[in-house]
């Protein structure tokens, strides 16, 4: 079984599937009227991550860092256009430190937030549905997907197992940046708990990942 997801695949998958929905024409004007508008309810800029806000827009910088973790190489404008027209959202923009800017409705960015776990659940799918997985059996996520709990088999279970957490890793994260939580806020946990007795066997931690990226493990 391929334990090790391929990170690239997961990021434009995820794209892939996420908001399809096109803002009409009136909302798209509406969008624009209001951009200009003093009816803003103001710009934030939430640690990393830049959002702002109108009563019919977002506007999302994902930072570089994400990137920089997430991809075999460098994002070009070119990347950014085709998930720009993919997920049917007004416009992305690579920025010169390698940071993305997406602006969209906000009728678009809750479509986004709530089709993205529509892909996470492909995810879940594919790793219990595997014809060489044996361990694993049941996998669920918190709202905010910042803890992911993997139901295994105790007699089974092997520490190569682990890397699946680095899936969910990159699905809590994005979807995070998303929800404009501050990229130094960001952390994803999952937990590996033995199906029979509810005892957790492994629990990582992003944030626990050193320098060469290898999973960090706390043992309860």
């Amino acid at each position: 079984m391929k334990k090790v997801y391929s990170v690239v695949l997961l990021i434009f998958a995820l794209m892939l599937s996420a908001c399809s929905s096109k803002d009409n024409e009136t909302d798209a004007s509406q969008t624009e009227a209001n951009s200009e508008s003093p009816q803003s309810e103001g710009a934030t800029n939430l640690g990393n991550v830049d959002s702002q806000k109108n009563l019919f827009s977002v506007e999302v910088t994902i930072p570089a860092q994400f990137y920089e973790i997430s991809e075999s190489g460098p994002l070009s404008q070119e990347d950014v256009d085709k998930a720009v027209s993919e997920l049917s959202i007004k416009s992305g923009v690579l920025n010169d430190d390698g940071s993305v800017t997406y602006k969209m409705s906000k009728a678009q960015h809750e479509e986004f937030l709530k089709s993205y776990k529509d892909s996470v659940n492909s995810t879940i799918s594919d790793m219990l549905n595997d014809e060489n997985n044996e361990s694993l059996t049941d996998i669920t996520y918190s709202d905010d997907l910042t803890q992911f709990t993997i139901s295994v088999d105790g007699e089974k279970f092997s520490m190569f197992d682990m890397f699946n957490a680095l899936a969910f890793y990159i699905e809590g994260t994005y979807y995070q940046l998303f929800n404009f939580v501050p990229i130094d806020d960001v952390d994803v946990q999952v937990d590996f708990i033995n199906k029979d007795t509810g005892e957790v066997i492994e629990t990582t931690r992003m944030s626990e990942m050193n320098s060469t990226e290898e999973i960090s493990t706390v043992t309860e």
